[in-house]
């Protein structure tokens, strides 16, 4: 899905006043943006859980108030009133029951059709051991017939696709947390229970700014010839005084580095051969390399990718943008960041 949305956004350089093919592509890439959505949310809701539960005595008024904090902006637009009863403690994990409580809110606030939306959250003793924590609304409600459905992944009931563009993953995500937490679902009218992007376009001419950039090197080693284009592009765009080599692999990235002495190194971590941590390792080790700047690109948002990249001492990690604007940003952030604002090693 990246590459077709890549290629479509360099395609649309070639375009010359055919409305008709520009609108063909815009469909290609809203498709594309669509699908890449449900994948990454796919694969969100595949690693639900399996980092552990760290339960603790939780109060429970405390985690929705922090999610009504969080999502204040969304409540005023819809003008939503929203109450959060005394519900007092819990043993629980804070951070998925914070995550239900969201989900549902913005569920509410994303299906309700009604002005005067009022969600209430609240909780009851049902046994000793047991609570019955609901978040409800005054919304149209869910059909009998649909009950169980909604808990589905990518299912969505009859008339709910006029009202929002929502992926189908919220409430089978709520259904899965709440599982991982020991409690079931009820469907019914009550349902229990990732930097900012620095900006700067390059000008036409030669501003100030520009006159003082310093030359600088950087190398980039990608094993995916379209990445690696978009990459150099940006990078370019961005810092025109910027000269960008580009190795194909791990080995080839390592023998450049025995004879050329960059500012940087921006390294894929998901390339044939050579395991991308081993050449990390191995630019560490080297004593004329040990503290030049690496930063780790990938298509991978896995936390273990990104812990072991730290632990290793990569100086950041950024995650391979699916189209081309997004590389402008990422370029135009590193290039201010890396060129223009730290002092780089001799």
């Amino acid at each position: 899905m990246r590459s077709i949305r890549l290629l479509s956004d360099i395609l649309t350089d070639y375009l010359t006043d055919d409305q008709q093919a520009e609108t063909i592509i815009l469909e290609i890439q809203n498709n594309a943006d669509q699908a890449q959505s449900m994948i990454k949310s796919l694969r969100d809701f595949s690693r639900l859980g399996t980092s552990g539960l760290q339960l603790e005595s939780v109060n429970l008024k405390s985690v929705a108030d922090g999610c009504i904090n969080r999502l204040a902006v969304e409540l005023e637009k819809a003008k939503a009133e929203i109450e959060v009863s005394e519900m007092g403690n819990a043993l629980t994990d804070r951070t998925l029951l914070s995550q239900v409580f969201s989900n549902l809110i913005e569920n509410a606030l994303k299906y309700s059709a009604r002005s005067d939306l009022k969600i209430r959250i609240s909780a009851e003793q049902i046994t000793d051991n047991g609570l019955l924590v609901s978040v409800c609304d005054n919304g149209v409600g869910i059909d009998e017939r649909y009950a169980e459905r909604i808990f589905e992944l990518f299912r969505r009931v009859p008339g709910s696709h006029e009202n929002s563009e929502g992926d189908g993953v919220g409430l089978a995500t709520c259904r899965k947390l709440v599982e991982c937490l020991g409690g079931r679902d009820l469907a019914g009218h009550d349902i229990p229970v990732r930097r900012p992007v620095l900006l700067h376009p390059a000008g036409n001419g030669l501003d100030a700014e520009e006159e003082n950039m310093k030359n600088a090197f950087l190398l980039l080693v990608d094993d995916s010839d379209l990445d690696a284009r978009l990459m150099t592009m940006a990078l370019q765009q961005s810092y025109p005084e910027l000269t960008v080599q580009r190795a194909h692999d791990g080995e080839t990235g390592l023998d450049a580095l025995e004879s050329l002495t960059p500012d940087m190194v921006v390294l894929d971590i998901s390339m044939p051969g050579l395991d991308r941590f081993q050449v990390l390792d191995r630019i560490r080790e080297n004593e004329r390399t040990s503290a030049m700047p690496v930063v780790m690109c990938s298509n991978s948002d896995s936390p273990q990718d990104v812990l072991r990249s730290y632990r290793k001492h990569a100086n950041s990690y950024v995650q391979k943008p699916d189209s081309r604007a997004g590389y402008d940003a990422l370029a135009s952030s590193l290039t201010q960041f890396w060129f223009d604002q730290a002092e780089l090693p001799e």
